[in-house]
């Protein structure tokens, strides 16, 4: 069985959000076998103590009270204070803060971006054990985080919250850059995209695909596809070839033939005429 760990800064970063809401941290902690000496420094601790320790925070407190206090979060985790120093675009700090690796191993993790609208996906991974308070923090944090650039709140939309995944549409505030991304500081964002093992960018936004197939959020919340899955099945519905569809979405051949089976169990049985155009095209590409 897979071990999930957490770096015991983040554990830190909601031990002082629980203390600006008045919340009883010492007591969350020891609910979880944990302690502030446990706590301290480098290193991590298990995913099971995490979800213990931010359960029992949660206790006697509505989602709109969690996602309050997820808001806070990104005031103190010091990850994404760092991040915001930089100030970079606010669309790439959403995605830096969702896509760094190593944080949040427990969860799968994939975002979508279609203009000023990014799809943020989160699936917990087999093996590991759901935290409800997580995702109603998320849902806070993913509107307050644009703040600590000095903007107004993001507009935060929850396509789908379970036990298993979260799925939400943030909108972007506008903002303007005190320089170009083509510009001086243009190391930075190639620090950025390869420190964080970022993936490529698609050169042909998902929105400008024409045709009658659902957009990408109603794909993936209504079929339980995810957005790259998504993404695949929204191209080829509107007759673009799969090896374009590749290139479209910055994907190599072999990822896009590998999420076809997936996308064809998931479409088998819709009975809408771009549900079979994809269907054609998956059935006509499998060996």
């Amino acid at each position: 069985m897979t071990t999930y760990l957490v770096q015991k800064a983040a554990i830190r970063a909601w031990v002082l959000t629980m203390a600006r809401f008045g919340g009883d941290p010492e007591g969350s902690l020891a609910a979880a076998g944990l302690s502030y000496a446990a706590i301290a420094g480098r290193g991590t601790v298990s995913w099971e103590a995490c979800v213990a320790f931010l359960e029992h925070s949660a206790l006697g407190k509505t989602p709109k009270d969690i996602e309050q206090m997820g808001a806070e979060y990104t005031a103190v985790f010091p990850a994404i204070q760092a991040l915001a120093g930089l100030l970079v675009p606010v669309g790439l700090l959403y995605r830096m803060t969702w896509e760094a690796e190593g944080l949040w191993p427990m969860f799968r993790l994939s975002s979508s971006t279609e203009g000023n609208t990014i799809l943020f996906d989160q699936w917990v991974r087999d093996g590991a054990i759901p935290c409800p308070t997580h995702a109603h923090a998320t849902t806070g944090l993913l509107r307050a985080l644009s703040r600590r650039l000095g903007l107004p709140e993001a507009e935060v939309e929850v396509l789908q919250l379970d036990d298993r995944r979260a799925l939400w549409r943030v909108r972007l505030p506008p903002q303007r850059l005190l320089y170009r991304r083509d510009g001086g500081p243009a190391e930075v964002f190639r620090w950025a995209a390869a420190g964080l093992r970022m993936g490529p960018r698609s050169s042909v936004p998902t929105s400008e695909i024409a045709g009658d197939a659902p957009s990408v959020a109603t794909l993936a919340s209504a079929h339980q596809l995810t957005l790259t899955e998504a993404r695949i099945a929204r191209h080829l519905a509107a007759g673009v070839p799969l090896a374009q569809t590749g290139k479209d979405l910055g994907l190599k051949a072999s990822v896009v033939r590998a999420h076809l089976p997936e996308i064809l169990g998931k479409l088998g049985t819709v009975d809408a005429p771009w549900a079979g155009r994809v269907r054609g095209v998956l059935e006509g590409a499998q060996p």
